[in-house]
């Protein structure tokens, strides 16, 4: 069950819709009438954030020193003379 309710509705019934929100559904929070905002369960909402470069270097064996090390040895070249 999806459901719509107003700003007022939201704050003086805050418990009542995040119970809802925690049995799954969303809940749509409306100021004068028009849509303002969507209240979502965690777990359905959209991942906020995905690092997809974590642990790519993970499975390396070419070099044994840190990532940022390895990284700076390669560029030491280009961006410094030292």
């Amino acid at each position: 069950m999806n459901g719509t309710c107003s700003i007022k509705h939201l704050r003086q019934h805050t418990r009542e819709i995040l119970d809802l929100v925690d049995a799954g559904n969303e809940v749509l929070i409306t100021y004068r009438g028009k849509k303002k905002a969507k209240v979502v369960p965690l777990s359905v909402g959209k991942k906020m954030f995905e690092n997809t470069a974590f642990g790519i270097w993970s499975d390396r064996d070419d070099f044994n020193e840190n990532s940022k090390k390895h990284v700076r040895n390669i560029r030491k070249g280009r961006y410094n003379d030292n």
